[in-house]
């Protein structure tokens, strides 16, 4: 990802304000936002310097979601480090992870496209709730009554349909290899099954 500029023009200044937020960034995740980007791209063909702008939206909005979820679920550890709030404290990540969003927004702006904002807005409304015990209450409850069982079939259902689709678009290897990666659900679910 590319720096993070801002329009202020003091580089010092926001610097200082994103620290927690470039702090996330030394571990990358698994980059699955960029692969299906590109595997969509395969059939968009958007040129080169908006797909970055994009993929680096994406990516910031995803990362400052997860500054404000580690705070909200009381995490130690994020991608195998201390979590930023752990480090920079609650509120200096909390204004990291909003001032990232309002850059994320004002770069969406400049796409010039009236939809980009809009998907953006439903972004930052999409709310759910990050308290671990309510999670972990629900997966229970999930399990007790086979909501996961069918979830897993479901799964596969979509995962067929979605490969039927490409298949009828005439083949996109970058699509069939990310959603070959996001199996992962089937593979973790014999891994279970077989340790029972």
């Amino acid at each position: 990802m590319s720096q993070i500029t801002t329009r202020s023009g003091d580089t010092s200044q926001d610097e200082k304000l994103l620290m927690p937020f470039i702090y996330i960034q030394q571990v990358p995740g698994k980059q699955i936002r960029s692969k299906l980007t590109l595997a969509f791209n395969y059939w968009l063909k958007v040129s080169d310097e908006k797909l970055r702008a994009i993929g680096e939206i994406v990516q910031m909005l995803h990362n400052s979601s997860l500054l404000v979820d580690d705070i909200e679920d009381n995490s130690i550890l994020r991608r195998g480090i201390p979590v930023a709030h752990s480090i920079y404290g609650i509120a200096s990540t909390i204004n990291a992870a909003n001032f990232v969003v309002i850059i994320a927004l004002d770069r969406t702006l400049q796409l010039g496209h009236p939809m980009v904002t809009s998907s953006f807005v439903a972004h930052i409304l999409r709310q759910r709730t990050r308290d671990v015990e309510v999670k972990r209450y629900c997966i229970s409850l999930l399990e007790k009554f086979g909501s996961f069982q069918y979830t897993r079939e479901r799964l596969q259902q979509l995962d067929d349909e979605a490969r039927a689709e490409v298949k009828r678009l005439g083949g996109n290897p970058h699509l069939e290899e990310l959603l070959d990666e996001l199996l992962s659900w089937r593979r973790d679910s014999k891994k279970r099954n077989n340790e029972e």
